[in-house]
């Protein structure tokens, strides 16, 4: 499958720019990219909170499943540094199109469930 990480409106963008910001360590622009039903049942700066303490070195994206047309899986490989340790991770990040909060709706935004990027498979 083509990703397109240009496409604002894929969910490969999303999770692309997701990962953009946790590297820069920009976590309150990274909320854009997260899913509205997570963010509506999060704590303030959580996103923040699960991923500061990882030092987001490099990614890459490479592949997705389209489970539905509001649900992608995104495949990807994460370089970090963790307690001084670097480390290589690879993943599947749920994202969802939401229109808010509960409503999935192909209208909507893609944001990422930051739950599934902890959730890796090696």
């Amino acid at each position: 499958m083509e990703l397109d990480l240009t496409n604002e409106s894929s969910s490969e963008f999303a999770v692309s720019k997701l990962f953009e910001c946790w590297k820069n360590k920009d976590f309150k622009e990274a909320e854009k990219y997260i899913q509205k039903t997570w963010l509506s049942n999060s704590h303030e700066n959580e996103f923040e909170k699960m991923f500061g303490g990882f030092e987001l070195v490099d990614f890459y994206i490479y592949d997705k499943e389209i489970v539905t047309d509001c649900r992608h899986e995104v495949r990807f490989r994460v370089e970090m540094i963790f307690k001084g340790k670097h480390i290589t991770r690879y993943g599947n990040a749920n994202t969802i199109c939401e229109t808010a909060r509960y409503t999935p709706d192909t209208k909507g935004q893609w944001g990422v469930n930051p739950i599934s990027l902890l959730r890796w498979v090696k």
